[in-house]
């Protein structure tokens, strides 16, 4: 019986004496036919690294572990970055060359193997966490803003957790490259870059819309967030906030109920009375509020407040009983 014929003609012109000007090979075919033919397994193997080639997969495994198994690993990691349709690119591949004893003064066989890889394209969220993960311990992370610069790693949330343990920056920039939107957010409300919050959302939305997804920043965790750390800056985030086109996405009584959760009378006053500048009635419970707070501690600040006229819908009656109780008697007739 003929073997199974190795090329196929798809199409094909003739020359005027009849010779095929072209062909092309059958490639579901010509490695096991070399295989069962030959019988030669580096000449299959090869075969099937530069063409690329399926049909070598069980060979090719074979020859990665022998090749581990007789220590060659220079030659191992070669075989496993070009394996053909990149079967040997896999977590199994990784944990295997991470379990190689290395000498001190010698590269890695991990790292060599993610080096060719590097040469041929852009590393998987596996291959670019676990090289990242190798970089980072031992303290090249230029290295990274590089692969990040020249597009050779895949961003992830995972790869950017990683980086903000040795560089916030960069760890940032993954961020946004891997559109972990909640993540950059929070990363901007860290560094008081409340402006740029507004500007990415912004963008976001563009993206977003586009993608027919949506995306709303949580607001509320980010203040909570802030107000654990840097409480003036989470008054200038809750300003900013109440400033926002459409409206103050986390309503006024809730950001007042934080900072005094935390007993942050000052900054509660300080928002309150930015907010309040428009002596609106249905904003009475909260101009009530600001008189109440500041009456034991700050009673300077319910003068001003009184005095100037500021307020005109509070709640006169409960002020100016508790004024009496406090024994600001001035304040109690201004109340009234």
């Amino acid at each position: 019986m003929n073997p199974r014929p190795i090329v196929k003609l798809s199409h094909f012109l003739m020359s005027r004496y009849g010779h095929v000007l072209l062909a092309t090979v059958n490639e579901a075919t010509i490695v096991p036919f070399v295989s069962g033919q030959l019988n030669n397994l580096e000449l299959v193997v090869n075969l099937a690294k530069r063409g690329n080639l399926p049909g070598a997969e069980n060979l090719v495994v074979q020859r990665f572990q022998e090749l581990f198994v007789q220590t060659k690993y220079k030659d191992a990691v070669e075989l496993a970055a070009e394996s053909p349709q990149g079967i040997l690119c896999t977590p199994d591949t990784v944990a295997k060359f991470q379990s190689v004893h290395v000498q001190a003064g010698q590269t890695p066989p991990l790292l060599q193997y993610f080096g060719n890889l590097l040469t041929k394209g852009k590393l998987n969220a596996f291959e670019s966490l676990e090289l990242s993960c190798l970089v980072v311990k031992q303290n090249t992370k230029n290295l990274l803003e590089n692969w990040l610069a020249e597009d050779k790693l895949e961003c992830s949330e995972e790869l950017e957790d990683l980086e903000k343990t040795v560089d916030n920056d960069l760890a940032l920039k993954i961020y946004i490259k891997a559109r972990a939107t909640p993540k950059v957010v929070a990363d901007f409300a860290e560094r008081r870059e409340f402006e740029k919050i507004l500007i990415y959302s912004k963008q976001i939305k563009i993206i977003v819309e586009l993608m027919q997804v949506s995306y709303t920043p949580d607001y509320l965790f980010l203040l909570q967030r802030i107000l654990r750390s840097d409480p003036q800056g989470a008054v200038n985030f809750a300003l900013m906030m109440s400033q926002m086109v459409g409206g103050c996405p986390v309503d006024f009584n809730t950001i007042t109920y934080l900072f005094l959760k935390r007993n942050l009378i000052r900054e509660a006053t300080a928002f309150l009375l930015d907010v309040l500048k428009p002596n609106l009635p249905e904003h009475a419970h909260l101009q009530t509020k600001v008189l109440e707070i500041n009456l034991v501690i700050f009673p300077n600040v319910v003068d001003a407040i009184l005095a100037n006229g500021m307020f005109s819908h509070y709640d006169r009656p409960r002020v100016a009983q508790l004024c009496e109780k406090a024994g600001h008697y001035v304040c109690a007739l201004q109340a009234h």
